[in-house]
């Protein structure tokens, strides 16, 4: 009889490579560690997750200083090649179209200048009108400011503005009353619209806006009101004393702050306390059932705390980037030393990631690039900048735990390969193998802060010029660790003062690891 052949116990073992890929499908804050799913990332620190790879932010410069105090409201006015940014804090508005230090107030002596505003055109001209519940309501032609006359309700307790059907439409504050002009009109008598016996919550309005079912203005656009106590009521309708009639009746949690909607694409987002919602969303499921459903579902759970932290805080906003189908949610208070923090969303993959070092109380879109204002009473260019107004750009990945294919088993990580392209040279990455769901503290934006993490910033990343003028960095580096379930901490500096449009893609890791056996504790 044969014996079985005894096992060689001197025999090594051998190291295999396996892949980790990019957390493509974005930042996991729902759930524990060790629940987060493959694709996704425990943390995503200012990098923005795309189709096939993630790429650190862009930074920002700034673009107008000397305002002296917070810049809390910025709008644009556009007729046809005119086009103008205005920004409204230390109690007057200033034009901030040109970069530098900044003029003398166009309009000064104001109570407040948090301003609800809209771009509103007539067959007399374009205006950029604005109200804000304190001072009178007034308007830009493009060369003029104009306090309006208002009959029948004080401009002065208006504090939203909206367009609809040719109409300018008014919230007034503390109230269940919507006020509105004439058609065409700017001024005159304005007519109240009273809604307060349609709220079965009670409450006041405090958001107003358009649906437009077909993504453009048309016949088919619906208003929407939405009150303090989270009821959304939909009319339509083309004149409000004649035919509006409620097409829908829908409830959801209170709006978080005084800009509580914002146009995405064909939609309507609310900034409310059961997440960032969409209208077509609302309209569809009950209460119960939008909080999965929204489109903050991915980062409902760190959503939720930041509302119960931060949602009495001045400065929660939406703001879209077209160019890079980003979308960006403005917390304010929630970063280091009370700064803002942004939760950044992609429109096309609905993947989301968080943004530090943007200290924004407001936000604008002009001439297809975003501006925020600050509390220090600056205006400044973001996603535009190879640094932080000089500042290097940090930006941090812990994906998602990884089991390398072999569960419950023991591996010993010897090598981690990042695979990434980049024209950048001024730069430099740290790289530590974590393990069993150990997730390691912030790192400082001066020195790493956890063992193991290793930077470099000189020629080893040169190669082969391919990809249009990227190199791809295809290099072994020393990042070790043992245990059953490993992920590749990765944290990313830039300093690309000269280079604003530099490109920079990570699409995973290889990793060189051990197998080892199954261990039983005592």
């Amino acid at each position: 009889m044969r014996k079985a052949l005894r096992q060689n116990g001197s025999r090594a073992a051998v190291a295999r490579p396996d892949i980790i890929k990019a957390p493509t499908k974005g930042w996991s804050a729902n759930s524990l560690p060790i629940q987060a799913e493959d694709g996704t990332a425990i943390v995503l620190d200012n990098w923005f997750p795309e189709a096939t790879s993630i790429r650190p932010r862009k930074g920002y410069e700034e673009h107008v200083t000397g305002i002296g105090a917070e810049v809390q409201t910025l709008m644009p006015f556009v007729s046809g090649s005119t086009q103008k940014l205005f920004a409204a804090g230390n109690g007057a508005i200033y034009d901030v179209t040109s970069a530098g230090a900044v003029g003398a107030a166009v309009q000064s002596g104001l109570s407040s200048t948090k301003f609800s505003y809209v771009n509103f055109a007539t067959i007399a001209g374009q205006y950029l009108y604005m109200v804000n519940g304190a001072d009178p309501a007034r308007h830009f032609d493009g060369t003029s400011w104009v306090q309006p006359s208002i009959t029948g309700v004080s401009s002065s307790d208006l504090i939203a503005v909206t367009s609809h059907k040719a109409r300018l439409f008014f919230v007034e504050k503390n109230s269940a009353n919507i006020w509105y002009l004439p058609v065409d009109s700017i001024a005159g008598a304005a007519t109240a619209f009273r809604v307060g016996a349609q709220l079965k919550r009670g409450g006041k309005i405090v958001g107003i806006g358009t649906w437009s079912v077909d993504s453009g203005d048309g016949l088919d656009d619906l208003f929407v009101l939405w009150s303090s106590k989270g009821e959304v009521l939909i009319y339509s309708g083309t004149n409000p004393g004649t035919d509006y009639a409620i097409v829908g009746r829908y409830t959801t949690g209170s709006p978080i702050g005084n800009r509580p909607l914002f146009p995405i694409g064909g939609d309507l987002a609310m900034i409310s306390e059961d997440g960032v919602l969409a209208l077509s969303t609302v309209m569809r499921y009950d209460r119960l059932t939008t909080k999965e459903k929204a489109l903050s579902s991915r980062v409902v759970d760190e959503y939720l705390a930041m509302v119960k932290r931060y949602s009495d805080e001045f400065g929660w906003q939406l703001i879209t980037l077209p160019k890079a189908s980003m979308a960006l949610l403005n917390i304010p208070g929630a970063g280091e030393a009370g700064a803002a923090v942004q939760f950044a969303y992609n429109v096309s993959t609905k993947a989301w990631a968080r943004f530090t070092g943007w200290d924004a109380a407001c936000w604008e879109l002009f001439e297809g690039e975003i501006y925020f204002g600050t509390p220090g009473g600056s205006v400044c260019k973001a996603e535009s900048s190879g640094t932080d107004n000089g500042t290097s750009i940090v930006a941090r990945c812990l994906p998602a735990f990884s089991h390398m294919g072999t569960p419950g088993r023991t591996k010993h990580v010897k090598l981690i390969q990042p695979m990434l392209s980049t024209d950048l040279s001024d730069y430099s990455l740290g790289l530590a193998c974590v393990v069993n769901f150990d997730i390691p503290g912030a790192l400082g934006v001066g020195s790493p802060a956890t063992a193991g993490i290793f930077t470099w910033d000189v020629s080893v990343w040169d190669g082969p010029d391919v990809w249009g003028g990227d190199a791809v960095y295809d290099g072994w580096e020393s990042a070790t660790g043992i245990g059953y379930v490993i992920s590749p901490y990765s944290e990313v500096r830039i300093d690309a003062t000269n280079a604003p449009d530099f490109d920079f893609s990570l699409i995973g890791w290889n990793v060189l690891h051990e197998p080892g056996g199954i261990s039983f504790s005592a």
